[in-house]
């Protein structure tokens, strides 16, 4: 029955079937735990992440072997209803960079998921000018993905000018946000 629990996690139409599971991996004593955890994040699992949460067996920020974490898998996802029970946690580490220089914050821009990057802004810890290995900026991930809305909202920050120009990264068509970029990059 444990060996079912990671393929019923990544199927997100088993959300209320999983319930039934949930007394069995909590009682789980076993090195794979932390990973129905993280695909629980991954998948959007609220429900589950919650209750593995509140049992208090697992580190929020343990990293897989790319340094990626349970928050950074749930802001790529779009999964908001989990970022949020995730950044309730005391200890989360909202800045912890994967091996690629990628934060939480830099993976929801970049992913295009703007409800997650305004759940984010509100925290006081959130470096919206942060650089992964490459020199990109949240901003110029959001151009990449042609993310509209995630772009406006950067915008309104003033974030902190690349070496890139945003205007030839960005892939959207929107006319309004492409004026802003332009306005920004000469600023």
């Amino acid at each position: 029955m444990i060996s079912e629990i990671p393929k019923l996690l990544f199927n997100s139409e088993n959300k209320y079937y999983m319930q039934d599971y949930l007394p069995e991996i909590v009682s789980v004593n076993s090195q794979a735990l932390p990973d129905f955890f993280t695909i629980a994040c991954q998948s959007g699992h609220a429900d589950v992440v919650n209750v593995l949460l509140e049992n208090g067996r697992f580190n929020c920020n343990r990293a897989n072997k790319h340094g990626a974490t349970p928050l950074i898998f749930a802001c790529e996802n779009g999964h908001l209803e989990v970022v949020k029970r995730l950044l309730k946690e005391p200890d989360i580490r909202v800045e912890q960079k994967d091996k690629y220089g990628v934060t939480s914050f830099w993976m929801a821009c970049a992913s295009g998921h703007v409800e997650i990057v305004e759940e984010l802004l509100k925290l006081p810890k959130v470096n919206y000018n942060v650089f992964e290995k490459q020199g990109l900026t949240p901003l110029c991930a959001a151009c990449l993905s042609g993310a509209d809305d995630v772009i406006r909202l950067l915008l309104k920050k003033n974030p902190m000018k690349s070496n890139i120009n945003e205007c030839e990264l960005y892939k959207g068509d929107n006319i309004e946000t492409k004026n802003m970029l332009q306005r920004f990059v000469n600023g």
